[in-house]
């Protein structure tokens, strides 16, 4: 019982710091709309960013299930770990697809997007290029930054700046 009260302090902690860094994002966001009286229009977040996090949880939740089918052979300290463990991980898969999905969506108007929590105009935007390592492109700016984003951001910038 004491595992499961620790793993969800650790769960809670965690999550609030995704909460706060997600408010963090859309607060500069909103502070850019009420400055320049535009509304910034979200991109669609990807079918597998969803298929990641259930996928994982379904895995999470199956190990479970054998835990609770074995618990005879485990005994109580492996079953209370196990569940200690379940709670951690379904608390953050959760948390994830929640507010997480600032970082795979585009905010975006007619002139520029927000990534990384700054704004990029359009016609700044030099070359993307997509890496060999994972799935992760570079977008390089005209004044030489260079910003390590996902791939499914960097299609949208190239549907939405060619729009």
């Amino acid at each position: 019982m004491v595992f499961i009260f620790i793993s969800s302090i650790i769960s809670m902690i965690i999550v609030m710091y995704r909460v706060n860094k997600s408010e963090a994002f859309l607060e500069k966001i909103r502070d850019y709309e009420k400055i320049n009286k535009r509304k910034m229009n979200k991109g669609k977040v990807p079918i597998s960013f969803y298929l990641k996090y259930c996928g994982s949880l379904l895995l999470v939740l199956l190990f479970v299930m054998v835990v609770y089918i074995n618990a005879w052979a485990i005994g109580e300290m492996g079953v209370n770990l196990s569940i200690s463990l379940s709670v951690c991980l379904i608390s953050l898969f959760i948390a994830d697809l929640f507010w997480e999905k600032w970082k795979v969506r585009l905010y975006y108007d007619q002139e520029g997007f927000f990534i990384k929590s700054e704004y990029i105009h359009f016609n700044n935007v030099k070359e993307i290029k997509k890496l060999k390592k994972g799935n992760y492109s570079l977008v390089i700016l005209k004044n030489g930054k260079e910003l390590k984003i996902k791939d499914d951001l960097a299609n949208q910038i190239i549907y939405y700046k060619n729009k």
